[in-house]
């Protein structure tokens, strides 16, 4: 769930396309037609600063948008601050709530939050609709002693009488986190479905949140996926991953296995880091696809460029595989196999090990002297998961990715979590199993987050942590 809650731009905050530089091109680089319109731009440029220059209120709004948002000339958040500025003075209530924005970012000025809820007050009391829900965000944010039940009145006159969304969904967070008020689920439900009605994405995605994640019904889950659908279709890479994991957790049949599929890949093919992961991840093994290591090689060098370590780890088993392990007992190749890994691994210049020493204990094994990097333990728990190089043994493996994890490396985490869960290596914990998705989670691991909100409906069992 989102707890933070942000200042809403004025209602032309909407950028379309950002041309910086526009009009410092050379103009030998340019066509007759672009010159013409660039000195149409020039023109345009000089006569509203001479407008604005006699006091001229829209022509000082229109400047302030232009340098704001770089649209017909480069950006420059001074001069946009300067034109808000002004047309403040003039007494446009919109420039008031721009300008507060302004202040309470940092924009083309120094931060000032005192300023920026003067400025929301003022333009409030006017009757501006937005700078009053920016005033109340600023009242709530603020260590002031400010009666709960003025901000509950600014929050609804924003929603019912002004009729501005992000009012409800206000509404939505504060009765969903008990924060000044009761906490009340279904009350907040109510409010953000009555945002989303009314287009607000952001209550759409905390209803999904709360839809997919209380203990609700099986036709409340499809509705909360349903959301998450529409955010998708409308939505960039992000919004297209929530939606596919989302199918992978809650979802079941073929049908929503697709969706995974296809909204993955429309994430991935945008750059989209956790997409690249995942895709990588079910095609190397083979999960609800055809096993394809050559494309998941891929995927996982695309990650890797994002600097994802943990992409990296898993191209660098893959290129062990094909160095060539030579078909014999674990303990005949075991110190040739982890030479070539680090090889791979020097020459990916993925996880940089330090020189060790390799030592053999009576299992058979491979060790490091040391073994205190949780990269080096991911990696070997890995290797006895898998078998690859080395005698499986999956209880070996449990032991590297708690050693790892204990060292707070996500990935780690997941694995051991999901090990614990099955009773894969050592006895079942399912409570273990949710407190290390738990912690995976917290660190902004997100398919663990998604595993996490699931199984913990079926634990009933507190939690440690």
């Amino acid at each position: 769930m989102y707890s933070a809650m942000q200042p809403l731009q004025s209602p032309h905050s909407c950028k379309s396309s950002v041309h910086n530089g526009a009009l410092e091109d050379s103009s030998e680089r340019l066509s007759p037609k672009e010159n013409k319109r660039q000195r149409e731009r020039i023109a345009k440029l000089g006569l509203l600063e001479m407008e604005a220059g006699r006091g001229d209120l829209p022509s000082a709004l229109a400047l302030a948008r232009i340098y704001y948002f770089g649209k017909d000339a480069a950006e420059d958040k001074k001069k946009a601050f300067r034109y808000f500025q002004m047309a403040a003075d003039l007494g446009s209530d919109e420039a008031r709530n721009s300008l507060g924005v302004m202040l309470l970012r940092g924009e083309g000025g120094p931060l000032d939050k005192t300023a920026a809820r003067r400025q929301f007050k003022w333009a409030a009391q006017n009757g501006h609709g937005r700078a009053l829900y920016n005033y109340g965000i600023c009242l709530l944010n603020s260590n002031s002693s400010t009666k709960a039940q003025k901000i509950l009145d600014i929050f609804t006159s924003c929603a019912e009488t002004l009729n501005i969304r992000e009012g409800y969904s206000a509404l939505g967070i504060l009765y969903y986190e008990g924060r000044i008020v009761t906490k009340d689920l279904e009350k907040s439900i109510r409010l953000f479905s009555l945002a989303s009605d009314k287009g607000c994405a952001f209550a759409k995605r905390c209803l999904s949140v709360i839809l997919l994640t209380k203990k609700s019904s099986f036709a409340e889950r499809m509705k909360g996926l349903d959301h998450l659908k529409c955010l998708a279709a409308l939505g960039g890479p992000q919004d297209q991953y929530d939606y596919a994991t989302a199918c992978l957790t809650y979802g079941s049949g073929l049908s929503y296995q697709r969706a995974f599929f296809e909204y993955c890949t429309m994430a991935a093919a945008a750059g989209h880091l956790p997409a690249l992961y995942q895709l990588a991840l079910h095609f190397e093994e083979g999960d609800g696809v055809e096993p394809n290591i050559s494309l998941a090689k891929k995927l996982y060098r695309l990650a890797s460029d994002q600097n994802c370590k943990i992409s990296l780890i898993r191209l660098t088993n893959l290129n062990a595989d094909e160095l060539g392990v030579p078909d014999t007992p674990a303990h005949q190749h075991s110190l040739d196999w982890h030479m070539r890994l680090k090889l791979v691994i020097c020459e990916l210049n993925a996880v940089l090990l330090r020189e060790h020493e390799l030592l053999e204990d009576s299992r058979e094994a491979i060790y490091l002297k040391d073994k205190q990097d949780p990269h080096v333990r991911y990696l070997l728990g890995c290797a006895f998961y898998s078998g690859r190089g080395v005698e499986r043994d999956r209880a070996l493996a449990r032991e590297h990715f708690r050693q790892a994890a204990l060292r707070s490396h996500l990935e780690a985490r997941h694995r051991l979590a999901k090990m614990l869960w099955k009773g894969e290596g050592g006895v079942q914990d399912k409570n273990e199993a949710l407190f290390q998705l738990k912690m995976a989670s917290k660190c902004g691991h997100e398919q663990a987050f998604w595993i996490y909100c699931r199984l913990s409906m079926t634990v009933k069992k507190e939690v440690p942590g």
